[in-house]
């Protein structure tokens, strides 16, 4: 994996926001009241044991205030081809690897095809029943331990997802297209960093952090791919979207339609027209990751 360098990092640019050294966890602990399920829900398998209950009437004016600005599910969910999900079919060893290497604590389980939801897994209900080592002493079975999931449209106000959230005590809702589709994800904490910033955990690593541009050097940065080509068109002083027949709003999408492909990771790319050489730093054979940009001049 490549890796920023440590040195030559300056504060992120849109929305890359580092956990400050001095956070207080109490004031998470308000953030995550208004969020969380009650006591009934761990009751009803929807829960979490490490959830902060949600009763009697607290002061939460000003959180209110800042969870009804404007914005819709689509705004916040996450793409469909990020989304890790497993089959009903998956045995207990598997499921435990995918906890593992994803290091996701809730996943989407489907019959046959993603589109067919059935609901979700915790890995805490799979650590307790079948041990923390993954060794059954029972029979597995995935669906005897799945819990509901949320259908909404991309439309939906985020702030009416909270509430729906909150009274049903899901904490994982599946976004669903005019098909009937699944088009994303998105979870508590992904309504969270819409209102408050990038929440960072200690699973985290520095390159999963950096949310926006990162200026890495003069003329030279690291975007992830979902980075909106509005933002670099600010910051580079460029149009890239100029005389492009494909409508796209991120930079990986921009550069898949310029060269009309999925470049491999490592892959340099030079723009000469524009004035740019991107290459690859994380990706793989089904979408990009994270590209470094590098500004140096138009020619002729």
């Amino acid at each position: 994996m490549n890796q920023l360098p440590a040195n030559k990092q300056s504060a992120p640019r849109g929305n890359g926001n580092l956990k400050p050294e001095t956070s207080k966890p109490n004031g998470l602990k308000k953030i995550l009241r208004l969020f969380a399920g009650s006591s009934q829900g761990e009751e009803n398998g929807n829960g979490d044991d490490d959830d902060i209950p949600l009763s009697g009437n607290h002061d939460h004016n000003n959180l209110e205030d800042s969870l009804a600005k404007e914005g819709t599910v689509e705004d916040v969910a996450v793409p469909k081809a990020d989304v890790v999900a497993v089959s009903d079919s998956i045995s207990l060893s598997e499921l435990v690897k995918v906890f593992k290497e994803s290091e996701r604590t809730r996943v989407p389980v489907f019959h046959e095809t993603p589109d067919n939801p059935l609901g979700f897994v915790h890995l805490k209900d799979i650590a307790l029943k079948y041990g923390f080592n993954g060794s059954a002493r029972k029979k597995f079975r995935i669906r005897d331990d799945l819990r509901d999931l949320l259908f909404v449209p991309p439309s939906m106000p985020i702030n009416e997802l909270r509430v729906k959230m909150q009274n049903d005590h899901c904490h994982m809702a599946l976004v669903i297209d005019e098909y009937g589709g699944v088009d994303g994800l998105v979870t508590i904490e992904d309504l969270l960093e819409h209102h408050f910033g990038e929440i960072i955990d200690e699973h985290d690593t520095e390159e999963e952090n950096a949310q926006g541009i990162m200026e890495i050097d003069q003329d030279l940065y690291h975007c992830p791919a979902k980075t909106p080509l509005q933002e670099l068109d600010e910051l580079l002083n460029s149009d890239l979207t100029n005389n492009l027949e494909e409508e796209v709003d991120t930079l990986g999408g921009w550069v898949s339609t310029k060269i009309n492909r999925i470049p491999n990771q490592d892959e340099v790319i030079p723009f000469e027209d524009l004035g740019l050489v991107i290459k690859v730093l994380k990706g793989d054979n089904r979408k990009m990751d994270l590209l470094e940009v590098k500004v140096v001049g138009e020619s002729g």
